[in-house]
């Protein structure tokens, strides 16, 4: 299983990129939660890849923090989420 794991990962983004610019990025600005740079890395690479069509609803937006990384050059027109005060 976990070769799999390696082979699927390795075909949706080549090491490099995820090391040098995804990580370093995620670790730099979630030092104080390292799991999150972990598991939003491999969101980071595909997300950056996916061409959205006006008009965008973002839904779980969160406080958007990681909306930044994730939808870096790309246009949200909406956003919500069920605590009203995360959204701004």
């Amino acid at each position: 299983m976990p070769c799999l794991k390696k082979m699927i990962i390795s075909k949706i983004f080549n090491k490099k990129n995820l090391l040098d610019d995804y990580l370093k990025e995620l670790f730099l600005n979630f030092w104080f939660a390292p799991c999150d740079a972990f598991l939003r890395a491999p969101d980071v690479a595909i997300w950056k890849n996916i061409i959205f069509k006006s008009p965008t609803l973002n839904i779980g937006c969160g406080d958007g923090r990681i909306d930044k990384y994730l939808f870096k050059r790309k246009v949200i027109d909406y956003a919500i989420d069920n605590d009203r005060k995360l959204v701004n």
